[in-house]
């Protein structure tokens, strides 16, 4: 009797590295073939079911496809099998923000920022969402928080300045852009943003 190949599996002494396997369909996302990369994460999420980022990149690409259905799927059960990860959390916030369910989204960053207070894009998702619902204010305080916690890293700063821009507030935009370009040289958007 023979074995359909949807259940088939390497013998685990078969199998790469995972860090290997992942390039496969992380080069698919980088070429932006969402639906590629939908099928090469579901055929890595069954060789390494423990590898959460076979869930939470294969529901971004499904995000890609506006296939929201399956991405939320695949968060949910992300979230259910890895509770101490953060990933899985702001992701749910991402889809919710795109689904225009703020109040989802703001119930999975408060609960990010108060599991994971020390991963960034806790902080950085909860500014864009607060952003995103017209609170300006509570979005600088999230920046705020990501720019004391973590200098060495130019993404809070960076978020800093889009969201002077984003305010129309010109000056304030090109002297936060400046700093960028000051502490973080190489950044590109430091340029090319101001």
């Amino acid at each position: 009797m023979s074995k359909s190949t949807s259940s088939f599996r390497l013998p685990i002494s078969d199998l790469p590295e995972s860090a290997k396997a992942l390039q496969w369909p992380q080069q698919a996302m980088r070429e932006r073939d969402w639906k590629g990369a939908t099928e090469r994460w579901a055929i890595i999420r069954k060789s390494y079911p423990d590898q959460v980022e076979a869930w939470v990149q294969c529901a971004v690409a499904h995000m890609e496809l506006k296939e929201m259905e399956q991405a939320g799927k695949l968060l949910d059960r992300a979230r259910d099998r890895f509770p101490s990860n953060p990933e899985p959390l702001t992701y749910s916030a991402e889809l919710a923000m795109r689904a225009g369910k703020l109040d989802e989204a703001g119930t999975y960053l408060r609960l990010a920022r108060l599991q994971f207070p020390s991963v960034m894009q806790s902080w950085i998702k909860s500014a864009q969402y607060a952003e995103l619902t017209g609170n300006a204010d509570r979005a600088l305080e999230y920046n705020q928080q990501a720019r004391d916690r973590w200098p060495e890293h130019p993404a809070p700063l960076q978020q800093y300045a889009e969201l002077a821009m984003r305010d129309k507030s010109w000056e304030t935009a090109l002297q936060r852009w400046e700093e960028v370009r000051r502490r973080f040289p190489k950044q590109p958007a430091g340029y090319l943003r101001a």
